[in-house]
């Protein structure tokens, strides 16, 4: 009996082994195969140029916001303008460039089409200019912290609009090379011979025999002979 539970021990102890080898084995089994097949595509150079310009839009929407125009120097003209050209610029900040944004970011994948890009990039484009416009009157007629506050977010704006610029030419250059690869292996393919159309058999049952028509024997025509007058 004594002998029968010590083989019984000894058989839990090496289960309990062979339980913590295998716990150990697959707790340093790689799983990167199967984190690769989940894993989100690698973002391209234009959705990380688009994404790059929301910090330059905040500090932008903070510092026109802070504006004291009231308390600038010049002629009410002038800071008519200038009211004009944030109130176009906020416009722009919360609306139509968000907007441009949001279609773009859905066509960044390889491949994908430039023209949302661009468009965004054309509109950064106009809004550095306006914003350019502001900053320049203001390091004349402001107060030091308002002409400060604009050319800060002027500089990030133009920081942003120059990494966009740069990722929209990688992206056309890798679509050309793209285009260039698809247009050789087209030529470089043998061309394959066109088959012909499929034949379509109707089948209308056993084909019908042609009649026969029976032949007409031509009927001799008996002419009386004619005697001659007397």
């Amino acid at each position: 009996m004594r002998v029968f539970i010590r083989r019984l021990e000894a058989g839990a102890g090496v289960l309990i082994l062979l339980t913590a080898a295998c716990g150990s084995i697959f707790a340093q089994t790689d799983l990167a195969p199967f984190a690769d097949s989940t894993a989100a595509p690698a973002a391209t150079p234009t959705a990380e140029g688009i994404q790059g310009l929301r910090p330059a839009m905040a500090q932008i929407g903070a510092a026109v916001a802070g504006l004291r125009i009231d308390h600038w120097k010049g002629s009410g003209a002038l800071r008519s303008s200038t009211r004009d050209d944030v109130a176009s610029i906020q416009r722009d900040l919360t609306g139509t460039l968000p907007s441009l944004m949001v279609q773009a970011h859905a066509s960044t994948l390889p491949s994908g089409p430039l023209a949302p890009a661009l468009l965004v990039f054309r509109n950064v484009d106009a809004l550095y200019d306006v914003l350019l416009r502001v900053t320049e009157t203001a390091n004349l007629i402001a107060p030091s912290e308002d002409a400060a506050k604009l050319d800060a977010a002027r500089s990030s704006l133009e920081s942003a609009r120059r990494q966009l610029g740069d990722a929209l030419v990688s992206s056309a250059g890798a679509q050309d090379l793209e285009l260039a690869h698809l247009r050789a292996e087209a030529v470089a393919a043998p061309s394959k011979p066109v088959a012909p159309p499929p034949t379509i058999v109707i089948d209308d049952g056993p084909a019908r025999a042609a009649p026969r028509h029976k032949s007409k024997k031509p009927v001799a025509k008996h002419h009386a002979a004619t005697q001659p007058q007397q």
